[in-house]
């Protein structure tokens, strides 16, 4: 581990020949902690965007239950949904009856 610490160093230029064995294990431990911190807050951001998309899908199933029981006239360029007392067009459906 500590060969890697001082080939990573020396390749951001840092002079390693002289560390004391305590500063070693310090400049182990800090990296450590660094990565340990990083994958921590990527945890973090990947709970909230799982969140986010379990609520993108929801959305999605409830539009696609709606589209399911709508019927398209080809003759009328017109949409009925069942439930509903008028019909609506093709782009208001899409628009705001679907997601609304």
């Amino acid at each position: 581990m500590a060969l890697v610490s001082y080939c990573g160093l020396r390749l951001v230029g840092v002079d390693v020949e002289g560390l004391e064995p305590r500063s070693e294990g310090l400049l182990i431990y800090s990296t450590l902690g660094i990565i340990l911190v990083i994958w921590m807050l990527w945890m973090a951001y990947a709970k909230v965007k799982q969140k986010e998309l379990q609520a993108q899908i929801a959305r999605w199933e409830k539009a696609f239950s709606k589209w399911q029981q709508s019927y398209y006239c080809a003759r009328c360029d017109i949409v009925f949904v069942s439930g509903e007392n008028q019909p609506i067009s093709p782009e208001r459906m899409w628009l705001n009856f679907l997601f609304r």
